[in-house]
């Protein structure tokens, strides 16, 4: 049985293809190059290409058929005429001799090339099918040229000197797309609606062939716009409707229609009630087949409506924003509204149905195991950039709240899952899910198992890479990471005959590789080797179906600059010629590459991606190869150590290296000596062969750094990735907020929060003195991200008489400190926040702290008292309250085995100036051990005058005489035990 969509061999051999892509199983097993190619088609009919010599002329006019043509012109040919002489040529029209040189090359690469970058063979076919009627609708015609010289002209071979299409440039594309507009208008001109000749079709494939140019010239953000008005505006003015049949090229028309209308509805595109009932028709045959995947869209066709409505009540509830309703309170309203709610849960019941049952496609379509394993990907992908919408643009959810990263992880998750074959794949079709995930990733740790091993095991040598690794791998996730990763030691040869070793890691059973990463490794160019980053660079073989390629360059001081950058360069030549010899199972078609490298290797990486743009573009080698991205983590881009090493741009940006933020491994001194050992001379710090800083930005791939907050390296990542931005390369950084490492061992910290109260009592170690105390209040601002807000009621810091008090009855701003909490790979908190400094002049400082949550509770705490967790602030009676030298005020907390106590005490010392005092403050830290309470620390004049939990001097009353069930607001007494005497009155704050 012969295959009607089969590649070129089967066809010509008249066997049965199973069109797998990229080669078929036939072509795969005779080891010959597998292609698909497809004939224009003429009235459903592909003419054969005529035969070289006359036997088969001869052979093939004794055996053909008479077509449809010949038969009409013989039944009006006289009957005496005689018959074609047996000698004569038969001769074919040429449909395109009417066009230029150019235009045929144009039309011959939208057929070869262009017509490629379909999703399926099935829609490739029906875009071909529309070609006739393009030579009779000029339109339509330099449309199709103008999309097509767009094409070529952004294809690499079209910047060398032996390019095909050398001749197409920018100003051939905007004129040749003027051709089409000014033919346009004058068709529409000529329109006339009482003719019988429909010429709407044409004219529709005119608009979507604009609108599609301009949506891939990416040139202008809304020209598409004005393309899809005018298609509602022509399908208004068909009152027949427009037929969906393939035949007459309503059915590409309908499916692009229907696409675009929904996703230009998440874009705030209005659509009026009156334009959507002339296009219902048209609508409703699409959307009849449910949940049937739509192969031009890549989705299923449900999905269609489901952007549409979300769309909707984007506009509805857009129009009711005002000063008295903001996006918070708005979005709090959708969340309780019950058409959001209903389009939640319909797209979540379509993410479930097609992950439970699979995706279901139509009987008359054909498509490969592999090809439905892609489509059912990118639908995936689309199915959740619609919950994404949702959840972001109605909802209003934060970026890094969890059920937005969910869709976020969806979509990259689908999109992996993705190969990105450059002809006849949905691969196509997956950019706008990528743009809807992209500015909202949340960056995280490649390696979250290393990460968390580093962050458990803080005595681990960092100088010893072989030691560090083996204690990781002797882990059950480094014993994982050693049996699912395979490596191999190679060597490749430098400039100077110096063999470079290399290490390629391969994930196992991952089948056809489509990527390559290029990694250097960090040392400062004096240290480092493929034991470094080892477990990194296992990791990222492990993230999909990529090869790993470390390479150990050579180091200084033995071996100065340029030979260490050198090395780098020369690696990645010998690697991209040598690809095939070097990379085990590596797929056919496009290859992606990506460098990346760490501190000095990020400098050696950014150095060869500036070197690659130019290089690449004139090497045949790298015809199947494109640099995709490049990863720097914590690069090196610039001399920091004087300002004229700088590019000027930069100098103000560049700040870390005067900043405060050394650390024990790295400082000025020692990153000085580096950039000394490495020996670039003075006259060449401001090379971008020495440094990328100095290099230009332009036409770089996308690019990922990771950023270390704390280090004086911080800003030549931050000036590299604003160089890159200025230039209008895509880039993504992460700041990574770690706190700097303590050089001496910090004060003993407990913090005991109840309720939304809080007591922080911080002691010195060496002497046993307060470092720091704190209490008030405890308010969580938001959630997600996880934001608390403490009020400072009582501040060691703070020793002037205005306490928070007197400030909130003067109506003044209360002081607070604000933190933002991060869950870190350990399960600690990293909080990052801002808090006043009264000690350093009333400056407001920021502040980085790491905090781990302890047991409070066993069965001996539980046994010995029910009341286990409470709060009690004192209270002035009112007979104190007139005017006295003394004003104290204390916090009690309890939490199972932990309490507190911080009391301030103010003596006025002047009886003439009221705010001269004396401020004193006394803490008391215990804990329950056994079946006691020891005293941990106890300072301050005050100290023994305050509730301890190990003494029987004090009791606490409720006033109410309910010693068992205190609440909130309840006022309590601490009685002195001896005589009976109230010591202090206080209020229930918190309890639990």
């Amino acid at each position: 049985m012969r295959s009607h969509h089969g590649c070129a061999r089967c066809k010509h051999r008249r066997q049965k293809c199973d069109e797998r892509r990229p080669s078929c199983t036939r072509c795969e097993e005779a080891a010959v190059n597998c292609e698909y190619v497809i004939k224009l088609k003429w009235d459903g009919r592909v003419p054969r290409k005529q035969e070289q010599t006359s036997r088969r002329r001869r052979r093939r006019k004794a055996a053909c058929s008479i077509t449809a043509t010949e038969l009409e012109s013989l039944h009006h040919s006289p009957p005496a005429q005689p018959s074609i002489d047996e000698e004569s040529k038969l001769m074919e029209v040429d449909a395109f001799k009417a066009l230029s040189s150019r235009d045929k090359l144009l039309l011959n690469h939208f057929i070869t090339h262009v017509s490629k970058l379909m999703s399926h063979t099935s829609v490739r076919e029906q875009a071909c099918q529309i070609l006739p009627v393009a030579l009779e609708t000029p339109s339509l015609l330099y449309a199709t040229l103008a999309f097509s010289a767009l094409h070529l002209s952004t294809l690499i071979y079209t910047n060398s000197s032996n390019a095909t299409g050398g001749g197409i440039c920018d100003t051939s594309v905007a004129d040749i797309l003027a051709c089409s507009i000014t033919h346009l208008r004058q068709e529409l001109e000529d329109k006339d609606p009482t003719c019988n000749v429909n010429h709407t079709p044409g004219l529709l494939h005119t608009v979507k062939t604009l609108c599609l140019f301009e949506i891939y010239s990416g040139k202008y953000d809304s020209s598409w716009r004005a393309h899809l008005k005018g298609a509602r505006a022509l399908l208004k003015t068909t009152s027949t409707g427009l037929s969906t049949n393939a035949s007459s090229g309503g059915w590409l028309i309908a499916r692009w229609y229907i696409s675009i209308e929904a996703l230009s509805a998440l874009t705030n595109d209005e659509t009026h009630d009156e334009q959507q009932q002339v296009i219902q028709p048209m609508i409703d045959s699409v959307v009849s087949q449910g949940s049937m995947l739509d192969i031009y869209a890549g989705y299923s066709a449900d999905l269609h409506l489901a952007f549409r409505d979300i769309g909707s009540l984007m506009q509805k509830y857009a129009s009711k924003k005002d000063e008295s309703c903001g996006d918070d309170i708005l979005s709090d309203l959708l969340r309780h509204c019950d058409e959001c709610i209903e389009i939640e849960q319909r797209v979540e019941n379509m993410i479930h149905r097609d992950k439970d049952g699979g995706l279901r496609i139509s009987a008359e379509m054909s498509l490969s195991a592999e090809e439905i394993r892609m489509f059912t990907a990118c639908n995936t992908a689309y199915q959740y950039s619609a919950l994404l919408h949702i959840r972001r643009r109605l909802y209003n959810m934060a970026p890094e709240s969890g059920q937005v990263q969910q869709c976020v992880r969806g979509i990259l998750d689908a999109v992996c899952n993705v190969l990105p074959v450059t002809v006849l794949s949905p691969w196509i079709l997956l950019t706008t899910p990528i743009f809807t995930a992209g500015p909202i990733q949340k960056m995280t740790p490649l390696h979250a198992e290393w990460s968390s091993f580093i962050t458990q095991n803080p005595n681990v040598r960092h100088d010893d890479d072989g030691q560090r690794n083996r204690d990781f791998y002797d882990s059950p996730a480094g014993r994982d990471l050693i049996t699912e990763v395979s490596t191999r030691d190679t060597t490749v040869p430098a400039r100077d005959g110096h063999n470079i070793p290399i290490r390629v890691y391969t994930a196992k059973g991952q089948g056809f590789r489509h990527g390559v990463v290029i990694f250097y490794h960090s040392g400062g160019f004096t240290g480092g080797s493929l034991e470094t980053e080892d477990v990194i660079c296992r990791y990222m073989a492990l993230s999909g179906p990529l090869t790993v390629l470390s390479v150990e360059y050579r180091l200084s001081p033995a071996h100065l600059y340029p030979v260490p950058i050198n090395d780098g360069w020369d690696v990645f030549q010998y690697i991209v010629t040598n690809l095939s010899s070097l990379v085990a199972n590596l797929a056919s078609g496009m290859i992606n590459l990506v460098v990346s490298g760490t501190s000095s290797g990020g400098q050696i990486a950014a150095i060869v991606s500036q070197r690659a743009q130019t290089w690449m573009k004139g090497n045949v080698s790298c015809v199947n190869i494109t640099m995709s991205g490049v990863l720097l983590r914590a690069p090196v881009t610039v001399r920091g150590t004087e300002a004229r090493y700088i590019p000027p741009p930069f100098r103000d940006l560049h700040q870390s290296w005067c900043a405060e933020l050394e650390t024990v491994r790295l400082t000025r001194q020692g990153m000085e000596e580096i950039h000394d050992t490495l020996g670039v001379p003075p006259d060449e710090r401001d090379s971008p062969e020495a440094y990328p800083l100095w290099g230009q930005f332009h036409g770089l791939p996308r690019t990922y750094i990771q950023i270390c907050d704390v280090d004086i390296l911080r800003d030549d990542a931050v000036c590299y990735a604003q160089g890159l931005r200025d230039a209008g390369v895509e880039v993504q950084k992460s700041l990574y907020t770690w706190p700097p490492e303590p050089i001496s061992p910090g004060p003993d910290t407990l913090v005991l929060s109840v309720g939304t109260y809080y007591v922080d009592l911080r002691m010195n170690r060496d002497d046993g003195s307060i470092y720091w105390a704190l209490a008030g209040r405890r308010i969580v601002v938001s959630e997600e991200p996880r934001k608390v807000k403490f009020t400072h009621e009582i501040d060691s810091h703070d020793t002037t008489t205005n306490d928070n008090t007197e400030s909130k009855e003067a109506g003044e701003e209360e002081v607070a400190d604000e933190g933002t909490f991060t869950k870190l790979p350990n399960g600690d908190d990293l909080e990052i926040g801002e808090m006043p400094a009264p000690h350093l002049g009333g400056k407001v400082a920021a502040y980085r702290e790491v905090w781990r949550e302890l047991n409070a509770f066993d069965n001996d705490i539980k046994n010995e008292d029910d009341r286990v967790c409470w709060m009690l602030e004192s209270v002035e009676v009112p007979e104190e309250k007139q005017e006295r030298k003394e004003k104290k005020r204390a916090f009690y907390c309890r939490v199972g085995r932990f309490f507190l106590a911080l009391r301030r005490a103010e003596t006025r010392v002047s009886d003439d100036d009221p705010k001269a005092v004396e401020v004193e403050f006394s803490g008391i830290r215990q804990e329950f051990e056994g079946r006691e309470w020891v005293t941990k620390y106890s300072v301050g004049t005050e100290a023994d005058d305050m509730l301890h939990m190990s003494t029987s001097k004090f009791v606490l009353e409720n006033v109410k005489g309910e010693d068992s069930a205190w609440k909130v607001d309840d006022q309590v007494v601490i009685i002195n035990k001896k005589d009976g005497t109230v010591r202090e009155a206080c209020v229930v704050r918190a309890v639990k």
